[in-house]
């Protein structure tokens, strides 16, 4: 699309390194418009995980906010990739329960 802003009009300008600020500056735009492109890249790059090869989970929970609202992740503990995050701890987050083999240490 003509005249859309993308990530790849950032590529010659260093969006390796450059803030939402710096990025919005450059293009002319507001920082919104910026955050709004890089959520949406983000979410389609990420939003499915190959859980396939994975063989050992670390879970965690963390406050955010002064310790009033709470997170769930889940990480692959030999690639340390982020397999999920979730609101709440504990049963109030949601994990959805993966089908895995148990094995003997």
């Amino acid at each position: 699309m003509e005249g859309s802003i993308t990530l790849r009009n950032l590529n010659g300008y260093g969006a390796d390194y450059a803030t939402i600020k710096d990025e919005a500056f450059h293009l002319s735009v507001g920082w919104d418009i910026v955050k709004d492109i890089h959520k949406r890249y983000l979410k389609q790059k990420y939003s499915y995980v190959n859980i396939k090869k994975v063989k050992r989970i670390g879970i965690d929970e963390f406050a955010v906010r002064k310790g009033h609202v709470y997170k769930t992740i889940v990480v692959d503990l030999d690639t340390g990739h982020i397999i999920y995050v979730g609101d709440g701890k504990g049963s109030d987050s949601h994990i959805r329960q993966v089908p895995c083999r148990q094995t003997r240490a």
